[in-house]
């Protein structure tokens, strides 16, 4: 974590305990929002626990995590992709404040790769819609974001059975960015 962030563990303590001034990414403007954003128990509970609490500990859990070998299980293989998702993500909205934006950034992107994370689909989605960081791409944006609401939605319909998502949090999030782009001119599937 310290080679990440490039900064000693009591620095890196003083970022995560900031709260960053006003983002000038309407899509990552709180980490709060990314609650549920993961298809996961193990990394939700993390990645919940780091919010609330902001421990060293479950950051470094998150990050450890994103770089196991998942070999061919399909659940290791998505707690991966959540861990990727969860650590990037934090790296990504510290980055006013000494948190490494491009890792973020590279953790958020490869968490859209297979198998894929419901909050990097979203994010990365919107990123690409509106040509936020990246280079625009209005289709390609669409549909990332279209996918990441499309399986956030899943998830909530199966929060209160037995299954993998029982117990985890809806991602509502993934709505409110899927329809904002829906909505928008710009988007060449607006009128169906």
């Amino acid at each position: 974590v310290e080679t990440d962030f490039g900064k000693k563990q009591n620095e890196i303590i003083k970022i995560i305990n900031t709260i960053p001034q006003k983002s000038n990414d309407p899509y990552v403007s709180s980490l709060i929002t990314f609650e549920g954003a993961f298809e996961t128990k193990e990394i939700e509970t993390l990645f919940n626990n780091f919010v609330q609490k902001r421990n060293m500990n479950d950051l470094a859990t998150l990050r450890a995590i994103s770089g196991m070998k998942s070999g061919f299980d399909k659940n290791k293989k998505q707690i991966k992709a959540d861990a990727l998702f969860a650590y990037g993500l934090i790296h990504y909205y510290f980055r006013d404040v000494g948190g490494n934006k491009a890792l973020g950034m590279d953790y958020i992107k490869r968490a859209v790769s297979g198998p894929d994370n419901i909050g990097a689909l979203t994010v990365y989605g919107a990123w690409q819609f509106f040509g936020i960081n990246i280079k625009q791409n209005i289709q390609a944006g669409n549909m990332s974001a279209l996918t990441g609401y499309q399986r956030a939605s899943d998830k909530k319909l199966k929060l209160n059975q037995n299954g993998p998502f029982k117990g985890l949090k809806a991602f509502k999030w993934a709505k409110k960015i899927f329809l904002t782009i829906a909505a928008d001119n710009r988007n060449p599937y607006k009128a169906q």
